[in-house]
């Protein structure tokens, strides 16, 4: 798992351009779980701070971006090929998380966010009367991955 520390030194991201990521994944989390529903605008605006942010601080590594925006670049693909099974919003959240983590510590940040889900979706269907085609946030589990793995 990545720190603080050794994703400062990754990406020379200061701790502001993590306080931001941070703040705006509160928000898209909150409204994620409130209204199952993401405007565009708040994912273009608050990606496009977060991500100056981080590209301004940091001396990015440019091949892990791009191969990040790449996977975002699928999921948006999944997204519009499965008629939003998996929201834009998340394809979308993910693109931005690819250009600024770049792709390694993206595919990271996935691998629990998946594990995570897949823990609540199991917990649920043994609980209650959730089904293979029920539906549920997604966005709560990125952002409970990326506070994870900055806080273990």
């Amino acid at each position: 798992m990545w720190t603080i520390n050794e994703l400062c030194t990754m990406n020379q991201v200061g701790i502001s351009g993590q306080i931001c990521m941070g703040i705006f994944l509160g928000l898209l989390t909150f409204l994620d779980i409130m209204y199952q529903e993401i405007p565009v605008w708040i994912l273009v605006v608050g990606g496009t701070v977060v991500g100056g942010i981080w590209v301004v601080q940091g001396g990015l590594n440019w091949v892990l971006v791009l191969m990040g925006f790449g996977v975002g670049t699928v999921f948006l693909l999944i997204s519009y090929l499965t008629n939003q099974a998996f929201g834009y919003a998340d394809s979308l959240l993910i693109l931005i998380f690819g250009i600024c983590l770049g792709v390694w510590n993206l595919m990271e940040l996935l691998f629990y966010a998946f594990w995570l889900s897949a823990g609540f979706a199991i917990i649920q269907m043994v609980r209650t009367s959730f089904s293979r085609k029920s539906t549920y946030p997604f966005i709560p589990f990125l952002t409970v991955a990326y506070a994870g793995v900055l806080l273990l």
